[in-house]
């Protein structure tokens, strides 16, 4: 038992570190890639599924969403977006940047979309179902996007192990 979270523990911070080296759009990918699976995961453990279900409308709403942003994230990166969209993205309305402004629209349509799901299916979902799917979309999809920019910041090669090692650190000393 011992050896075999050696090894996957081992996978991971190898992946980890491969993913914090390279950053940019391959970290983004990565961080997609996670986050739909822990969106799965979670909408599965709080019972958004019924019964037998593959994937149900809420949880695809929810992927779609959580893609949608990490894409957006990806066109927004400087590599990826025209020079005429980019000054859109920086272009700022009061104290907000049109970037904030789409992904606050995302979240918002993700959002507006399971209530759709949940009101056309009324007696199919319940409410927790709902609340559980809408509060794993925001927190997962997008606290840990949260890496991606820590690792776009000037000197962030060096901090973005920061969220890494607290946590690591956490647990031990919880241990």
């Amino acid at each position: 038992m011992f050896l075999k979270r050696l090894i996957s523990g081992a996978v991971i911070l190898s992946i980890t570190i491969l993913f914090g080296v390279l950053g940019g759009p391959a970290l983004a990918a990565a961080l997609c890639v996670i986050s739909c699976m822990g969106y799965y995961e979670f909408t599965t453990a709080t019972k958004v599924r019924n019964g037998d279900q593959k994937l149900n409308i809420l949880q695809a709403i929810g992927l779609i969403t959580i893609v949608a942003y990490y894409i957006a994230i990806l066109v927004q990166d400087n590599m990826y977006c025209p020079e005429v969209m980019s000054v859109w993205f920086n272009k700022t309305v009061g104290t907000f940047n049109m970037f904030t402004v789409l992904v606050l629209l995302i979240f918002v349509v993700g959002f507006i979309g399971i209530l759709y799901a949940y009101i056309f299916t009324y007696p199919k979902y319940h409410f927790s179902q709902v609340s559980y799917s809408v509060f794993g979309m925001i927190y997962i999809g997008l606290t840990l996007s949260f890496v991606y920019y820590i690792r776009e910041l000037p000197r962030g090669i060096y901090l973005v192990w920061m969220p890494f090692i607290t946590a690591w650190v956490s647990d031990t000393c919880a241990y």
